[in-house]
């Protein structure tokens, strides 16, 4: 089922000409919008499409990139596997075209 899913929506993001996904951190001093995910499934949305609408509440604005370190231990790992954990970090700070 996900690799069906995955086929038929790959093309349909490809397609897109505006993404819109949420943040776990707004860094306020550059503008960025950092996403964490464990599959990397988040890139697709934010990247492939022309236009990117990042949404997400102002509690998650911080001020800086030095102060996203301590911001980071707030968000749990989520294995993949019983022996291997990832986290997948992505920023989007500026047009990427």
């Amino acid at each position: 089922m996900a690799a069906t899913a995955r086929e038929v929506l790959r093309d349909k993001f490809m397609e897109a000409d505006l993404g819109i996904s949420g943040a776990n951190f707004v860094v306020a001093e550059t503008g960025s919008l950092v996403i964490i995910t464990n599959e990397g499934n988040g890139r697709l949305s934010t990247s492939a499409p022309r236009i990117h609408i990042g949404i997400t509440g102002m509690e998650k604005v911080i001020p800086s990139m030095q102060d996203l370190q301590y911001s980071y231990a707030c968000c749990p790992v989520q294995p993949r596997s019983k022996n291997h954990k990832l986290r997948q970090h992505d920023y989007r700070s500026a047009p990427l075209r």
